[in-house]
């Protein structure tokens, strides 16, 4: 038995005759879905479009001569990337209460219940902090922002109230444009505050030298009225000086070498025995600055001036002040020790602190013997300083000179930037108020609900002829009976039978 295929005519009677199960949930879930979006609330959309201009009021000859500057706009591979920077910008919590306090908005009923449960279980978390926080939260799912070409940016705003939409979107707009108005003139700002900055730095430095030579050359010619024979006199004593003390820092080298080898021996440990202490150094500080004082008068007294001599016996008593305290430093280093090692360890601290002080005492002596000979040769030492300050005085000018042009570059830039972000950043479609809801979409929801009641519809009819086991066609006799249809008489007529009525 050949089994029968099923025709466009078989389906379309299925259909006709299950009508009713197909028509029924068309009807009953696109009413349904029509009538149900009426009971949703209804949001009104409002957007806005600001524009970035990146034109220029400067000629390209000025352009160049300024500081480079990265291009606003994105370029195509970080399009995607700086729309999200610019939607996670927007949609921040700095610019949504920037927007809340200018407009004022109230805290909505639903918002503060759930602040108010959050207090509950958070008591001591501030409630305007926490509600705060609850409506901005609230907010950002309402608010969009999109990119239309290369520098367009659409920001959306949806509110049950068309007004409120539209007052939302200008007003992030005008925050959006404020801010970046106001962060490339505070760019500008802080460039233009580093290099006044380092201008008055390097202007000072100019005239320090410019006052340092003038101040040599006055007191030079001062000081070429006063010297007589006190440079003559006073230079072989002060040569004398520096040998003496030259043979002294071997001697106390010598002697330090051996201290270290013998404290070594004596089971002492020296990395703690060089200290540093604030008494120690001021002593040594006070000896080599009383040499130097007496480095600065020899050109214009005579070593047995009183002078002098008081800043020798001020040297001197510094020293023995620093043995003293350098030999108390070794007893409390090592108290457990023997007196010959504590006496050595304390020699050792003292010596390895003149040191220092006779090596500073050496320079300072050398630099008065070069004064002195200058003064006594004298223009030779004249030329040969005027010259070296001359030469910094010249560097510092140079390095003034560019600040100044780079001060003048910067004010131009600024003045251009100011210029250029009033027109930078522009408003090009202003926020209208919505006069159709954008949401609910009655006609898509009704149109979703005849497509979802076509398919209940369908499947109904597929459900009713699944479970209908009625003999419906000649091919399910034969299965049946097992017999073969040879002939069918379609209808019986009956004398009782009213004119067309069937026969079952």
């Amino acid at each position: 038995m050949s089994q029968r295929q099923i025709t466009l005519r078989d389906i379309w009677q299925i259909l006709w005759k299950r009508k009713f199960w197909l028509v029924l949930p068309i009807i009953l879930v696109t009413v349904v879905a029509f009538g149900g979006s009426y009971l949703l609330p209804t949001i009104y959309e409002s957007a806005t479009k600001v524009v970035i201009s990146n034109q220029k009021f400067i000629s390209p000859a000025l352009e160049r001569m300024l500081p480079d500057e990265a291009g606003v706009l994105p370029e195509p591979r970080a399009r995607q990337y700086w729309l999200a920077a610019t939607r996670s910008e927007i949609t921040s919590s700095g610019y949504i209460n920037d927007m809340i306090e200018d407009l004022k908005l109230a805290l909505p009923a639903e918002v503060e219940q759930a602040a108010a449960k959050m207090r509950e279980k958070f008591p001591e978390n501030d409630f305007a902090v926490m509600s705060r926080s609850l409506q901005i939260e609230d907010l950002k799912k309402y608010i969009s922002v999109d990119l239309i070409g290369e520098n367009q940016v659409v920001i959306t705003c949806r509110s049950e109230n068309p007004q409120s939409s539209a007052r939302m979107a200008t007003a992030l707009a005008e925050i959006y444009r404020e801010r970046k108005l106001a962060g490339q003139v505070l760019a500008g700002d802080e460039g233009q505050s580093l290099t006044d900055e380092q201008l008055a730095i390097a202007k000072k430095e100019f005239e320090d030298i410019e006052k340092q030579l003038s101040d040599f050359k006055t007191t030079y010619l001062n000081r070429q009225l006063q010297t007589g024979i006190s440079s003559d006199a006073n230079l072989s004593t002060v040569e004398s000086e520096v040998d003496a003390t030259r043979l002294e820092m071997r001697e106390a080298s010598d002697r330090v070498k051996f201290l270290k080898t013998r404290l070594a021996d004596a089971g002492i440990d020296l990395s703690a025995a060089v200290t540093n202490s604030r008494e120690l150094t001021r002593h040594k500080n006070s000896a080599l600055s009383a040499t130097t004082q007496i480095a600065d008068f020899m050109p214009r007294y005579l070593w047995k001036d009183g002078k002098i001599q008081s800043l020798l016996i001020k040297t001197s008593d510094a020293l023995d002040s620093l043995r003293m305290l350098s030999n108390s430093t070794a007893k409390q280093m090592n108290q457990g020790a023997a007196v010959s090692a504590q006496g050595d360890l304390g020699e050792y601290i003292y010596l390895t602190h003149q040191l220092e002080f006779l090596s500073g005492k050496e320079r300072v002596l050398a630099e008065a013997i070069s004064e002195i000979k200058g003064l006594i040769a004298g223009q030779p030492y004249y030329d040969q300083m005027v010259k070296r300050l001359e030469d910094k005085l010249a560097e510092k000018r140079k390095t003034y000179q560019t600040w100044q042009d780079e001060a003048d570059k910067l004010k131009i830039r600024r003045a251009t930037t100011e210029a250029e972000a009033e027109t930078k950043y522009t408003i090009l479609e202003p926020a209208a108020i919505p006069l159709e809801p954008a949401s609910p979409n009655r006609v898509k929801i009704a149109l979703m609900g005849l497509a979802l009641g076509i398919v209940l519809g369908g499947c109904a009819v597929v459900i009713a002829e699944v479970v209908d086991h009625s003999i419906k066609r000649i091919e399910d006799i034969e299965e049946l009976l097992g017999l073969e249809v040879v002939g069918t008489i379609p209808n019986i007529m009956q004398a009782s039978q009213p004119k067309g009525a069937k026969v079952a």
